[in-house]
């Protein structure tokens, strides 16, 4: 499996996701459609060369940073995005943590939802 979320210094995201994910992502995101990107799940394929290719065609050029402290990149698959890139990839494990600490409006009304739901199911199996 492998998933990537790309965040512009404009603050631009993207994501590239396999094709099952997708209408998870969809669904649990506040991303529009044309910021989620597929790559298909099939023998040869290889999803950071997809990823490499999506920073190109999107005009990501020059510093490019990689969060390299996370729960999902596994040390095979960290290695084949530095591999597909050619270039060097900065650091950039502090980026999101910085981040996190500002909430977008459609980011505060996804978790008011999704309290209103927990709230909802509480009260019909307390």
């Amino acid at each position: 499996m492998f998933q990537c979320l790309i965040l512009a210094a404009s603050g631009q995201l993207n994501l590239l996701t396999r094709a099952p994910d997708l209408r998870r992502a969809q669904q649990t995101s506040t991303l529009e459609d044309g910021q989620i990107h597929v790559w298909r799940d099939v023998a040869g394929a290889s999803p950071t060369e997809n990823l490499a290719s999506l920073a190109f065609d999107l005009g990501y050029r020059g510093k490019i940073a990689m969060k390299t402290q996370t729960v999902g990149l596994t040390f095979y698959n960290g290695q084949a995005v530095v591999a597909a890139f050619d270039q060097i990839l900065k650091n950039g494990n502090g980026i999101i943590s910085e981040l996190r600490q500002d909430k977008s409006i459609a980011e505060l009304d996804m978790h008011r939802q999704a309290a209103c739901l927990s709230d909802g199911a509480l009260a019909v199996h307390p």
